[in-house]
């Protein structure tokens, strides 16, 4: 399968990508999917992927997570949610799923971003 990219993927530490997509509802098929898998493997890319609408599918579509690929289990990060596909879209209830090499960095992001008190708090607090 020949793709005309519009960046070279060799360029990039990352691929993201929305598989399906909204609000288009692109479903990569498992060659496309392949494809990208082949490029991540070739030149060591970390793939992550949104899959929050991998249950809402049409006319008949499947959805292939790019971690079930060979080779791309521990090169990919899987983003997912409940909000989406249980219509709780007020809520902000996700995970990341990949291997402990790439979540040992995730987990210190999320510690930090979470945890961590605001700069701009402290200072309105210490205006008063």
């Amino acid at each position: 399968m020949k793709r005309n990219w519009p960046a070279p993927l060799a360029t990039r530490r990352s691929h993201c990508d929305q598989h399906p997509n909204n609000p288009t509802g692109k479903v990569f098929s498992r060659e496309e999917l392949q494809f990208i898998a082949d490029l991540c493997l070739k030149w060591g890319v970390v793939a992550v992927t949104d899959e929050i609408y991998e249950h809402i599918l049409f006319n008949g579509a499947t959805h292939t997570s790019m971690a079930s690929l060979p080779g791309m289990r521990d090169q990919t990060i899987t983003i997912n949610s409940i909000s989406k596909t249980y219509s709780l879209t007020g809520w902000r209830v996700g995970w990341a799923i990949a291997s402990p090499q790439l979540t040992a960095s995730i987990r210190k992001v999320h510690d930090f971003l979470t945890v961590g008190h605001p700069t701009r708090c402290r200072k309105r607090r210490q205006l008063r």
